[in-house]
């Protein structure tokens, strides 16, 4: 029965142990670099010479012992913290370029503001959707407010990489006498990510535009309104803030 008690208590002990070393493995760090930066992950090397950490998004930094100011633990509730701050991030957007209505080549300028998941699956993918103002000067500006959602894809997994991002939804018209429609558009473009999970996104884009005014025309002294619909193509540049 001592043999017993002592081989159990023995057999506790080791699966403490072993729990505790999973706990400590699975445990954050804080980097903190003299520079004033801090990086949080688990330690994936760590000597007289280097550091080397992998964070949540799976992004691997490393750091020579010199830049170092310390290591420290992250509690449970810095790493919730930490994964919601980092889930849903406000974009702002403009945007300007070559709009080619039916009437003759002109130009055109948007902005808008969204909310969305800016690192979904933990993969830097932005997805969200918000309203914005753009702006098309043909027979006089012609506004519209389009409802937008946005999905943008990084082609790699690092800090600056390039994107591919795709846009729909529906302008409305400010005018009455205008009516808008479905707005989709294509961008490729590269894309700067900050520790904090901010980035700022600059690219080229394509997109199309419809919609339909009333058009007035004169034949004989007789003046003939009547519904014109178009497509108006445009292209240009985009630059895009995540915070």
């Amino acid at each position: 029965m001592l043999f017993f008690e002592k081989s159990l208590s023995r057999i506790v002990l080791f699966f403490c142990g072993l729990l505790f070393c999973v706990v400590s493995v699975a445990q954050n760090k804080i980097v903190k670099l003299k520079s004033g930066i801090s990086v949080s992950g688990q330690i994936q090397v760590q000597n007289d010479d280097i550091i080397v950490i992998r964070t949540a998004q799976g992004r691997v930094f490393q750091y020579p012992r010199s830049e170092v100011l310390e290591v420290q633990e992250e509690s449970v509730v810095e790493q919730k913290d930490s994964i919601r701050s980092k889930r849903v991030g406000l974009r702002i957007q403009v945007n300007s370029g070559l709009a080619l209505p039916p009437s003759s080549a002109t130009y055109g300028i948007g902005a808008g503001l969204q909310v969305g998941a800016v690192d979904l699956f933990n993969r830097h993918i932005y997805l969200g959707g918000g309203l914005g103002i753009d702006m098309v000067s043909f027979d006089g500006n012609k506004f519209f407010l389009p409802l937008t959602v946005t999905l943008s894809v990084p082609l790699m997994q690092t800090e600056h990489a390039p994107f591919v991002q795709l846009d729909g939804g529906y302008a409305f018209a400010v005018r009455n006498s205008l009516r808008g429609g479905a707005h989709f558009a294509f961008h490729l473009g590269y894309q700067y990510r900050f520790e904090n999970q901010k980035s700022i996104l600059l690219s080229l884009f394509a997109k199309i535009q419809q919609a339909t005014w009333q058009y007035t025309e004169t034949i004989e002294n007789n003046n003939y309104t009547y519904p014109m619909r178009c497509v108006i193509p445009q292209a240009g540049l985009m630059l895009a803030v995540v915070l």
